[in-house]
């Protein structure tokens, strides 16, 4: 009774939202809004690769994706060991902004956007010093539910290969398939060559489906509908929108680069450098065969006992 009474007093709601008869209201659904290309950028990490996901020992693969607020457009998504790095997220994003910066970054409330926020506050403060941090601010956290542009693209990506990806992968599980064996210290690093590469070609082809297809029309939809995300992307005055993009010195951004107490070299390596040699050797003797989600076992397979 006593616990009963502080919880109550602390949290008088809390009894209500745990309860699990209870009726959730739904969702207030609204629609996206914005006046430019390049005004906001979405970013989160997708993890259904991951090693909790395959369940193949410590094997794993992470995506971390930047979508485009007002045209739709994936900017990029980039195939790393592991998203939940803050050091791997900030070189994503100096990867993307050597291109173009703009005005907000938008992402999940994870402790991996840390060293990236940092970076983009800073660039913010110089290449965007009039736009004000209350009515434009250059950084919100949002529920994962709420970062609608980005997840929604992660679902589209599993219907596209991803659910296919990760099948193939998974072959290896069947009894009359066992490709891979977890405990091999040489079968981890050629799958940590192969198959990062395998899913790179896969999601860089639905990168380009979806940026060329035509959205389905939304006659309510306040920003752009029925076209492709790219005519958006790159004619956004055409479709009632402006560019928000702007140009960075590169030295600024390698400046920044170089403050990460990780190198870019580190995050994005996954397996060492002489094993790196002897993988692309071996894999230059077959002849360099596409990285395909069809082939990957089989190019696992006849790369096996050349690397060992």
């Amino acid at each position: 009774d006593t616990v009963r009474t502080i919880m109550l007093l602390n949290d008088p709601d809390g009894f209500n939202i745990r309860n699990p008869t209870r009726k959730v209201k739904p969702r207030r659904k609204g629609h996206l809004v914005g006046y430019g290309v390049f005004q906001k950028i979405h970013c989160d990490g997708h993890e259904k690769l991951n090693h909790k996901a395959l369940q193949l020992g410590g094997v794993g693969i992470d995506i971390y994706g930047m979508k485009c607020h007002g045209s739709g457009q994936i900017i990029e998504e980039f195939v790393v060991p592991n998203a939940r790095c803050e050091y791997t997220v900030a070189h994503c994003y100096l990867d993307m902004v050597m291109t173009l910066f703009f005005n907000q970054l938008t992402v999940d409330g994870g402790t991996e956007t840390g060293q990236m926020r940092a970076c983009h506050i800073a660039l913010r403060n110089i290449y965007a010093p009039e736009l004000s941090f209350e009515t434009h601010p250059p950084f919100v956290a949002l529920k994962s539910s709420d970062n609608v542009p980005i997840e929604s693209s992660w679902e589209n990506l599993r219907k596209y290969n991803g659910r296919d990806l990760k099948e193939a992968i998974l072959m290896t599980k069947d009894p009359d398939k066992r490709y891979f064996n977890p405990l091999n210290p040489v079968h981890i690093n050629l799958f940590n060559w192969v198959w990062p590469k395998v899913t790179h070609v896969s999601v860089q082809e639905f990168k380009e489906y979806w940026n060329n297809h035509c959205v389905r029309n939304q006659p309510n939809k306040i920003l752009p509908s029925g076209v492709r995300p790219t005519a958006v992307f790159e004619f956004p005055e055409h479709y009632g929108l402006k560019h928000c993009g702007i140009k960075v010195d590169k030295e600024v951004v390698r400046h920044l680069r170089n403050q990460l107490e990780k190198s870019r070299e580190e995050c994005f390596s996954w397996v060492s450098d002489e094993f790196n040699l002897k993988a692309q050797e071996a894999y230059e003797k077959l002849g360099s065969p596409k990285f395909e989600i069809v082939s990957g076992w089989t190019l696992f397979c006849e790369m096996l006992p050349l690397v060992q």
